[in-house]
């Protein structure tokens, strides 16, 4: 018979032992719900004085349903059936989506993920012009620095846009897929984009070239001489780009729309009344085929598009895009006209 004394005897620290790391979990537990409620009401807070002050400068931003959330490493911040109103001296607009998601990780706060639910429609004041687009994503990347943002990505899935203007609605682009990324240059004005866009077809340009006809655009370039005015309005904006020495600086810039392809480089910029200036080397395949289309899409009569395209072979020097024969044109643009080789190609556009 075992008596109390032969029993085995409980050692004194085992109690602790086993309750001190639960002790221990439940203090960081509460201690990083701590943390997590004061970054979330800090980030609610800069959010807050950010639309205040973007309100105070004509820009106000509302939201059927706004929150935070993530808990516990996420900060996300719901604006349910966003609207943006814009009341600008050049172009007052409305803006509004589905709504918009942006989320950052807890333990990277500088690193942003927004994400949009379409459609997004685009209102000009005062009128009844209104652009539309649906999509089944939209999703952006912002990484913030010191100085402001260091990069961003945009990705956009089966992006249709159309048009509506007195009561009649015109295609933008149909099944498309847009895909951009910025990143800050080798000075601090500097930014270098590279952008693509796939589309099943982009209605305007059909109407012109005689048929829908996939579309391929590739954009690479660096833009200067942004950060000093980003809080202006648009013209004041280009206005002060021109004068600051700001310019596109178009590393490669390609086309691909049926037999026809163009690609790009060179520099261009502002002049100080507003009108395109610079210089853009122009390589051209299917010359040919180009004329055909502004004569199918009524652009030019047959023997302009004629003369076109035989200008072009004589004005440009052989070529190729991807072994396909093509010519190369020198296009410049300066004092509010643009000219292919010595040949004036018509007037520009004044942005300011």
């Amino acid at each position: 018979m075992t008596t109390a004394a032969d029993a085995p005897s409980r050692k004194p620290g085992r109690g602790i032992k086993i309750l001190l790391p639960t002790i221990l979990v439940l203090l960081l537990a509460v201690g990083w719900s701590a943390f997590w409620w004061y970054a979330a009401r800090q980030a609610e807070t800069r959010l807050a004085a950010f639309l205040d002050e973007a309100a105070a400068d004509g820009r106000t931003v509302t939201c059927d349903e706004n929150r935070f959330s993530g808990y516990p490493f996420r900060l996300e911040w719901r604006c349910g059936a966003a609207a943006i109103a814009v009341d600008d001296p050049d172009q007052a607009f409305t803006l509004t989506t589905g709504g918009i998601t942006a989320v950052a990780q807890i333990y990277q706060p500088t690193h942003v993920i927004l994400e949009a639910i379409g459609p997004v429609r685009y209102a000009p004041a005062g009128g009844d012009h209104t652009v539309e687009a649906a999509f089944s994503g939209a999703e952006a990347s912002i990484v913030f620095g010191v100085g402001g943002p260091e990069r961003a990505s945009l990705v956009v899935s089966d992006l249709t846009a159309t048009e509506k203007f007195a009561g009649l609605t015109n295609g933008i682009v149909s099944d498309g897929r847009l895909e951009a990324h910025v990143r800050r240059g080798t000075t601090a004005d500097s930014y270098d984009l590279v952008a693509r866009l796939d589309a099943a077809d982009l209605p305007p340009v059909d109407a012109a070239m005689g048929g829908p006809a996939p579309v391929k655009l590739e954009l690479q370039a660096t833009v200067t001489g942004l950060d000093p005015i980003l809080a202006l309005p648009p013209s004041e904006r280009l206005r002060a780009w021109a004068e600051g020495g700001g310019a596109v600086d178009i590393t490669y810039a390609r086309l691909d729309r049926g037999p026809t392809s163009a690609k790009a480089a060179g520099k261009l910029g502002l002049d100080a009344d507003g009108h395109p200036t610079g210089e853009v080397a122009v390589t051209l395949a299917g010359v040919n085929e180009f004329s055909a289309a502004l004569k199918q899409g009524g652009i030019a009569p047959a023997n302009v598009a004629n003369l076109l395209g035989l200008g072009l072979a004589m004005l440009g020097k052989p070529s190729n895009i991807d072994g396909k024969p093509a010519v190369e044109v020198p296009l410049r643009l300066s004092n509010g006209k643009a000219a292919v080789g010595s040949f004036s190609a018509g007037a520009t556009p004044k942005l300011f």
